[in-house]
């Protein structure tokens, strides 16, 4: 045995419980969370330590993320990939909810000091999201950075029966925090809470969407979803920070939802006569 390493019994109590439980135990100086289906390269540790030695002003150190779906490993976001180290500034929980960067927790290093008056909200399935929003404050307060590194050293594995590949899609427990998260920055934080407020609206008309692909998820969300699409404006996606082609989708989409499969099916096929 390895007297480093505590093991904790608990009644299942969620994800979010068992976190808070380990940090609760933690005495070390750094604090991270990998989740138990995933997997972490042999250096991960080394390589996040190092980057704050070469960068002390950071307070968070995170690296770039694989998925490995059914044996086929992928960049989770090709978007967030860089060549070289990134810092973000103490405001980068606004930019992981936004969509930015990773909001995942578990790719990243904590310095532990950072998390002594922050725990995860118990019961929730987007439980990263809401805790990047608590600890928003934490970060600005005390000038806690992110780096970014360009190295792919975490492995998020997708399997069927996880949390997000449940019979219940993940979309709708996504848009209820950003609500929540919209409602409630709205006075501190007033350009995020639009920013954000656009986001979940955005969210709102894709769900419609998606509802064209699953009749089981239609008979029990279009009653709740739909009434919300339509209170969604023309004008409102005009002014979206998207592409052309992203507002032509959203719009075609708020107009008429059963549109959707269709345009899934036509950018798959550009993607595939677009060469690389």
């Amino acid at each position: 045995r390895d007297s480093r390493i505590q093991v904790i019994h608990q009644t299942n109590q969620g994800l979010s419980a068992a976190r808070n439980a380990g940090m609760d135990m933690a005495t070390g100086e750094y604090i991270s969370f990998i989740d138990s289906d995933d997997y972490i390269a042999p250096h991960f540790y080394e390589k996040l330590l190092e980057g704050f030695k070469k960068h002390p002003e950071a307070k968070v150190t995170a690296c770039q993320v694989f998925k490995n779906e059914d044996g086929e490993i992928t960049p989770l976001n090709s978007k967030w990939n860089h060549q070289h180290s990134t810092i973000y500034s103490s405001r980068w929980c606004q930019d992981a909810i936004l969509g930015k960067t990773y909001v995942n927790v578990w790719n990243k290093l904590y310095q532990a000091e950072l998390l002594k008056e922050i725990r995860f909200r118990k019961g929730r399935i987007v439980e990263d999201v809401l805790f990047m929003y608590d600890f928003l404050p934490i970060c600005i307060n005390q000038q806690a950075l992110l780096l970014l590194l360009p190295d792919y050293l975490y492995y998020y594995r997708i399997r069927q029966g996880s949390i997000c590949r449940c019979s219940t899609p993940i979309l709708p427990e996504s848009i209820r925090c950003r609500k929540e998260i919209a409602e409630s920055s709205r006075i501190e934080y007033p350009d995020f809470s639009r920013a954000v407020n656009q986001m979940v609206h955005r969210a709102i008309i894709s769900f419609n969407g998606q509802l064209e692909l699953n009749k089981e998820w239609k008979r029990k969300y279009a009653t709740i979803f739909r009434p919300l699409l339509k209170q969604i404006t023309f004008s409102e996606i005009i002014s979206y920070d998207v592409s052309i082609n992203s507002k032509i989708a959203l719009f075609v989409i708020r107009l008429y939802p059963a549109a959707y499969p269709v345009l899934r099916k036509i950018k798959h096929l550009i993607k595939k006569v677009t060469p690389i």
